[in-house]
């Protein structure tokens, strides 16, 4: 197991939410860094997206590709249909 240095303060918010929660410091140090590792991710994708609606010929294309793909989406399916992952229709 590594061992890692925090400040004083840290360490007493962490005993604080493990205590509250009833779970270990580890857990909640671990549900912590998924959360900012989910953070990061959807700002970077923010920010990507944000960049693409900036630029007019590249905000374009992504509508033509969306409304193509629009068009493709139910391909005759009708909308109460049921399938299976082995593309088996089970019921209507």
């Amino acid at each position: 197991m590594a061992q890692l240095r925090i400040g004083d303060d840290t360490h007493r918010m962490l005993r604080e939410l493990a205590r509250n929660e009833g779970v270990s410091m580890q857990v909640v140090l671990n549900k912590a860094l998924a959360e900012y590792r989910k953070k990061q991710f959807f700002d970077s994708l923010g920010e990507a997206f944000s960049a693409l609606k900036n630029d007019r010929k590249a905000w374009a294309q992504e509508q033509q590709e969306r409304q193509t793909s629009a068009n493709t989406l139910s391909d005759n399916a009708e909308p109460d249909e049921l399938w299976t992952e082995d593309g088996n229709v089970v019921g209507r």
